[in-house]
């Protein structure tokens, strides 16, 4: 034989036919070797046989058109057994479903009851925060209650001694008019100028809140004699006897008036009293509010601190739930392949034979084989409970 060159490919090896008979068997055989997926009723002997019988029933040599009736009810044992574990596990889907429907409709009421609790913190802290500025309002007022009552009752306990003043004022005034201003006014003075008369007039009316121009001509006007004065001066001086007459007649009736003054300052005093216990009840009040607004607070946070916690626990089952219906799903999914595979196997029609691999393909079993097979198997599957015995059987 001619050597293949150094360059020279190696021959291509001849692509291997797949067989989709083999493949379709194998996933068939797969599933009834799973004792965690695929069900099989009676004892383990029934799973054994059903295993022996698959590649008879339904493989190589066992297409539609080539079975006998032997091979047909072997075969539809083993569709039995793949239908029921389908319908075992979409019965398992469907409650993994509706447990997963279940979850998350209890989690869509836990977090409508989260926002809930949270937005009745947000509202509580509101009330909270007008409470202390409530709180602090009382406080400013009760302050300025108890500062205007102190002040009131300065008035009446110093009432007497002011009354005492306004007399000896009333007094002091009235002697300054009389013995001063009323002498130079007159020019009834002889000798020199009494310049001390004239300091006490000036001191009076200074004190009076004169105007200033009035207190500087005044004492130019009191100074010349009566007949020399001109009507400017008698301007200036009748104006000044006009303020020192008003301030007597203030004094006096601020004296004649002094029982029903000091009732008046009395009867504020106890105003100002009752407005300072009206003050520190409001402020009592206010603070009890507050109180209450802060533990109604709390309680608000805890639900919704619970209600946070609910909403975990339920989309943790939520997730739990799915992560189920997940597995029951793969084995539906996996059932529902075998279904597939049983039914290419069972409905296939015999192909036209093409050229045959070394070995080829395993010859069916015989009649009396499989008719065993299916004795053994439908009374394993199908009458689980052994057969009362006839009379005849007993004789």
């Amino acid at each position: 034989m001619k050597k293949a060159g150094r360059g020279a490919s190696p021959p291509m090896k001849k692509a291997k036919k797949s067989d989709p008979v083999k493949e379709n068997q194998d996933i068939v055989m797969k599933y009834l070797k799973d004792t965690e997926s695929c069900d099989v009723q009676g004892p383990d002997t029934c799973r054994d046989m059903l295993i022996q019988a698959l590649p008879h029933a339904l493989g190589l040599g066992a297409a539609s058109d080539e079975r006998c009736p032997f091979q047909t009810n072997l075969g539809g044992f083993i569709g039995e057994v793949i239908s029921a574990s389908a319908a075992k596990w979409q019965g398992q889907v469907s409650a993994a479903q509706a447990k997963v429907d279940e979850c998350e409709a209890e989690k869509a009421v836990a977090d409508h009851a989260k926002a809930e609790a949270s937005a009745q913190v947000e509202k509580q802290k509101k009330v909270v925060e007008d409470t202390t500025a409530g709180l602090k309002e009382s406080k400013e007022t009760e302050k300025e209650a108890i500062k205007a009552a102190a002040a009131a009752d300065k008035e009446v306990a110093e009432f007497d001694d002011e009354q005492a003043a306004k007399v000896d004022e009333k007094a002091e005034s009235q002697s300054i008019f009389d013995d001063c201003f009323t002498v130079l006014k007159a020019g009834d003075y002889t000798g020199k100028f009494p310049s001390s008369k004239l300091a006490k007039i000036t001191s009076l009316l200074e004190s009076l809140k004169t105007d200033g121009s009035m207190l500087s001509a005044l004492p130019l006007a009191l100074k010349k004699k009566v007949d020399e004065r001109g009507k400017f001066d008698e301007m200036v001086v009748s104006q000044s006897e006009a303020v020192l007459l008003e301030n007597l007649k203030a004094l006096d009736e601020r004296i004649s008036s002094g029982d029903s003054l000091k009732k008046a300052k009395e009867a504020a005093a106890e105003a100002a009293k009752a407005a300072v216990d009206s003050a520190k009840e409001k402020k009592e009040a206010s603070t009890e509010a507050l109180k209450f607004a802060q533990d109604v607070l709390k309680g608000a946070e805890i639900t919704a601190k619970d209600a946070q916690k609910t909403v975990s626990q339920k989309a943790s089952a939520v997730s739990k739930a799915k992560a189920e219906h997940a597995v029951e799903e793969s084995g539906l999914e996996k059932a529902q392949k075998v279904v597939e595979a049983f039914g290419f196997l069972k409905d296939r029609v015999a192909a036209v034979k093409e050229d045959e691999e070394e070995g080829g393909p395993e010859p069916p079993a015989s009649p009396s084989r499989l008719g065993s097979l299916v004795s053994t198997v439908s009374g394993l599957i199908f009458s689980p409970t052994k057969p009362e015995p006839t009379e005849e059987a007993e004789a």
